[in-house]
């Protein structure tokens, strides 16, 4: 199993005063290896 960074969705969410602060949305990169289960 390999977990590796994916594209990152920014986005900007309300504070206090009216001021706005930027939300990562993160995403992952999942590869998972399936093997036969035999071994030669």
């Amino acid at each position: 199993i390999m977990i590796d960074e994916g594209p990152v969705l920014k986005r900007f969410g309300a504070r206090a005063k009216g001021r706005g602060t930027r939300i990562l949305k993160r995403t992952s990169h999942i590869t998972v290896v399936v093997g036969s289960g035999k071994k030669a």
